[in-house]
Parts: C-alpha cells; sequence; structure tokens
C-alpha cells in the first residue's frame, strides 16, 4: 500500500481545522479542500495551466491578499500528505454530523492541482465511501492532461478536465464567446457570480464542453 493511503496518524489534532464550508461563489453545502497553496500548483511548474498570466489566477489573488489564506492552504496540503484515506473520510463525517447545514457536495482544488498518480486514487476511493456513508457527491477541476490514462479509470469522483475532456471539458473563453459548433462549445459558464444553486454542470458528468469566462 501507497504510503499516502497508510498513515496512522490523527492529523487533525496536529492541523486544526482544514475544511471550509463553501467560499463566494459555493453555499455551505459544499466542503472545500486543497491539496496546494497556488503558488506550489504542479500544473504551473508543468505549463500545464491554462492562464497565459497565471498570476492572475484568482486563487492565487486571496492567498496575496490575505496571509491566513495561504498558511491555512499550507496546512491543508500537510494535512493531506500525512491523512489516510480512513482518516479522511472519517474527518468529513465529523463535519456532517456537527453541521448546520446539509452537505452535498465535497470539491479538491479551489487552488492547486493534483500532484501525482496517488492523489487521483486516493481521491476516488474518498469519493467512493463519502458517497455511500454520507452521500457526499466529489469533483475536482485539473488540468494535469499528462494524467489522463489513470483520470480515465476513476469511477467516484467527477473530474473537469481544464482544456480537455474526462468527464467534463471546461475551456476558459473571452468574454463575448458564444456557443459555436466551430468550437464544440455546449454551454457558457460565468463562474466569476455565485454557483451551485442553479448552476450544476460540474457535478454531473456530461461529457459536455463548457466554455468558463476567463475570471
Amino acid at each position: 500500500m501507497s504510503k499516502h493511503f497508510s498513515s496512522q496518524c490523527d492529523p487533525l489534532k496536529k492541523y486544526g481545522n482544514v475544511f471550509t464550508l463553501g467560499n463566494s461563489k459555493l453555499d455551505k453545502s459544499t466542503i472545500i479542500f486543497n491539496l496546494t497553496p497556488a503558488p506550489q500548483c504542479i500544473s504551473k511548474k508543468l505549463g500545464l495551466c491554462q492562464l497565459q498570466n497565471t498570476n492572475k489566477y484568482y486563487a492565487l489573488k486571496a492567498e496575496k491578499q490575505y496571509k491566513n489564506t495561504a498558511n491555512f492552504r499550507l496546512r491543508q496540503k500537510q494535512y493531506w500528505i500525512n491523512c489516510s484515506v480512513h482518516q479522511f473520510i472519517k474527518d468529513i463525517g465529523a463535519i456532517v454530523k456537527k453541521s448546520k447545514h446539509v452537505i452535498k457536495y465535497l470539491r479538491f482544488n479551489e487552488s492547486g492541482d493534483i500532484r501525482h498518480k496517488d492523489d487521483i486514487l486516493k481521491i476516488d476511493f474518498i469519493a467512493k465511501w463519502v458517497k455511500a456513508e454520507y452521500g457526499i457527491t466529489t469533483y475536482l477541476y485539473t488540468t494535469r492532461r499528462d494524467l489522463l490514462p489513470i483520470l480515465l479509470k476513476c469511477q467516484n469522483v467527477i473530474i473537469n478536465g481544464y482544456g480537455f475532456m474526462v468527464h467534463n471539458n471546461y475551456t476558459v473563453v473571452s468574454p463575448g464567446t458564444t456557443v459555436n459548433s466551430r468550437f464544440n462549445i455546449d454551454s457558457i459558464c460565468d463562474c466569476s457570480k455565485i454557483c451551485g444553486l442553479t448552476c450544476h454542470k460540474c457535478i454531473q458528468n456530461k461529457y459536455k464542453t463548457i466554455g468558463v469566462l476567463l475570471h
């Protein structure tokens, strides 16, 4: 078993709370967890990010503006490295039981991206059991097209590829872009606005190509 799966520690005691409920766009029915802070995004280092100017990445803006955000995401990274899948699922269950809100979704990677194959295997295992135990749907976005063979094998987490198809294909488009057959875009989303209430494209495996307005 991989070292990423086998930790027997209780990392929450060391790192404190590492989960958030919602953000400025998502309501509190969604648990958000990041594998790395934005500056440590592996896709940026590999040149896979769709943004030509990665300094415009919205997750990076938050970390520059709020020091606590950067430190929080560093703690999330350390928790992830030291946490077994079983502990992670247990900690999600604790949130479900304590929260005043009905938890419906688990989103990975508001900042950062999948680092390697073990990350996605770990996430897919977690997705299977939080769905079975708590009815939670897990989803994420990634630009790791180099990991496509392993991504396509995932059966439990909904994977939105940025610029390539897994369960959906999200591609960054400029304002003024319309649905058209030339680029095979099925719909346009303005993800700078509140989402999750009326739009559920990223949490459904519809195999659609969705244009996301640059924000």
